[in-house]
């Protein structure tokens, strides 16, 4: 296994979507102080890290994967514009099946892979979904209106 690049520390939230199943051994971390890694091959398979957590990643083979980063201030103004006044405390998980992202992630990914760029108001509606997603699934936010 080889040594990954560290992610630099941030006021956001990583995102990360398994194109292709990742086999168990391929990917392992030490994130937080906690040993962490693939629990099984998924196509799909997301992952959520808070990237103020140090991390330290190893891996094996090639990867197809599909990020999405989320900035701590556009959570909080997704949770502001629905009242939520919450402090944003990310659950993170790892290679976890999560059908909202996933479909979102199958909804842009011919655009992606052609390289072709999103337009401003699908950036924008991917973000906002992702984000009140991220909030509910993984940060403990009530259900929105």
């Amino acid at each position: 296994m080889e040594k990954a690049p560290v992610y630099p520390p941030d006021q956001a939230i990583l995102i990360c979507v398994s194109l292709m199943p990742a086999s168990i051994g391929q990917w392992k971390a030490l994130y937080n102080g906690r040993s962490v890694g693939v629990t099984r091959p998924i196509r799909f398979a997301t992952t959520f890290i808070d990237l103020n957590c140090r991390m330290e990643m190893w891996v094996r083979g090639p990867f197809d994967y599909l990020h999405y980063y989320l900035s701590r201030e556009l959570l909080e103004r997704i949770a502001i514009d629905n009242a939520m006044v919450s402090t944003i405390q990310l659950r993170e998980t790892f290679f976890v099946e999560d059908a909202v992202v996933a479909e979102i992630t199958k909804n842009i990914l011919s655009s992606v892979e052609r390289g072709e760029p999103l337009d401003k108001l699908a950036l924008d509606q991917t973000a906002t979904v992702l984000g009140a997603h991220t909030l509910q699934a993984r940060c403990g936010a009530p259900k929105f209106a």
